[in-house]
């Protein structure tokens, strides 16, 4: 309720500006009708202009929106692969049998940058690599 008021009171306060403006136009130079022919005129371009704004700003808040979703998917993914990665590269490395030092590398849960180098190398070296590299 409290935002429909806010927003009720600065189109009150929009409106009167203009109105005063309007009013000053025709104190000073006394043309009434060129004055309300130029509202007139000023009023036919108000929906042209907001249709402008609302693709602009719909577009933007649409990109918005797209990469906000996108970060949250990322730290969803993200969360999932540390919380079951590990366990799952445990488990499929035991079917592997060719290298203890490889499968310890990359069920630790050091991914440091030297972690991370470490169980690179061991993947790069492992006998049928040629699908890993």
């Amino acid at each position: 309720m409290k935002r429909l008021n806010w927003y009720v009171l600065l189109g009150a306060a929009l409106l009167g500006l203009s109105v005063i403006a309007y009013l000053v136009q025709i104190a000073i130079f006394r043309r009434n009708a060129d004055t309300f022919f130029y509202l007139l005129q000023d009023l036919a371009f108000v929906p042209i202009q907001v249709l402008i704004v609302t693709l602009i700003l719909n577009s933007l808040l649409a990109r918005r929106e797209k990469q906000a979703m996108l970060k949250k998917m990322e730290m969803a993914i993200g969360a999932f692969f540390t919380e079951v990665g590990t366990a799952l590269l445990g488990s499929l490395a035991q079917f592997d049998g060719q290298d203890a030092a490889m499968t310890q590398a990359i069920t630790s849960n050091d991914w440091s940058a030297q972690g991370f180098e470490r169980a690179g190398k061991y993947v790069r070296q492992h006998r049928d690599g040629s699908i890993l590299t």
